[in-house]
């Protein structure tokens, strides 16, 4: 991967506004950035695989043991459809409200629109940082960023490595790079 050099990023990258109050004297922002919009879909497609699936495996086994099904199917598949709706509101929702954000002196992810929920880390204490990505990511051209932090022992748990990571990031080596040079001029 070619060097980036100081202070500049590639054109095509989308930059997103950060609130001001959010960032300390001589902080300077070097990349602001939101997930992917595929965020919305990969995380919901549990509850739109149930919602999908469980109309039509309560109409397939009426059908194949030839029997009056206990439950009126039109009214699953409804209530299926609004908890799908639901969730994808909830998804979109949680999409606009999330920012990942690199300086110079740390990483953080900002979630909320009103109320900031904000996970900061100071670049010192990073000891690594890791691009993965699921095998559904990788078709899309996502993944994610696990900042690996000193004083932590291999493979943290998933909820802590949830909270240091940046999930279903588009062009996500090129973000690792960026990210990888700031920490390594620290």
């Amino acid at each position: 991967m070619s060097q980036i050099p100081s202070g500049a990023l590639p054109a095509t990258l989308p930059i997103v506004l950060l609130p001001g109050r959010l960032l300390r004297d001589g902080e300077i922002i070097i990349l602001a950035i939101k997930p992917s919009l595929w965020y919305v879909p990969l995380v919901s497609w549990p509850v739109l695989a149930v919602a999908v699936l469980l109309p039509l495996v309560i109409h397939a086994a009426g059908r194949m043991f030839h029997v009056e099904t206990p439950v009126n199917v039109a009214a699953v598949t409804t209530i299926c459809a609004a908890a799908a709706v639901a969730r994808l509101c909830a998804a979109m929702y949680q999409w606009t409200a999330r920012l990942y954000v690199l300086t110079n002196l740390r990483i953080m992810r900002v979630r909320g629109l009103v109320q900031f929920d904000v996970f900061d880390c100071p670049l010192a204490k990073i000891r690594q940082v890791v691009a993965t990505a699921m095998l559904i990511e990788r078709p899309l051209g996502l993944g994610s960023l696990v900042f690996e932090l000193k004083g932590e022992a291999d493979g943290i748990a998933s909820a802590a490595a949830q909270e240091h990571s940046w999930i279903h990031v588009a062009r996500v080596q090129e973000v690792h790079a960026i990210v990888s040079q700031t920490i390594g001029r620290t």
